[in-house]
């Protein structure tokens, strides 16, 4: 049985004092797991055995290459581009 669960950053922020709203992204493929900071949230592409299944088959099917495998490929490269804009922004949340 799935429970609602809502993350709280502040918790995290309480803990690790030196961060705060204007620090810290939270990846979540659910809206409502972030609504308490949503202006934190980059809300990702839900993770699916039908996706997981296609990934399998594509890493080994790659395993006799010389390429390393990326699982969900398109997703992961849309977060590194936003991480990298982020990175140089004084306040995330904004």
């Amino acid at each position: 049985m799935k429970v609602p669960t809502v993350k709280d950053l502040q918790k995290v922020w309480d803990a690790y004092p030196r961060h705060s709203a204007q620090t810290t992204l939270l990846l979540d493929d659910s809206v409502d797991k972030a609504q308490l900071q949503s202006y934190n949230h980059i809300c990702v592409s839900k993770y699916t055995a039908e996706i997981r299944s296609k990934d399998e088959k594509e890493y080994k099917s790659s395993l006799g290459s010389k390429l390393e495998p990326v699982l969900d490929t398109e997703m992961l490269i849309a977060v590194v581009g936003i991480l990298e804009t982020m990175r140089t922004e004084e306040n995330v949340s904004a």
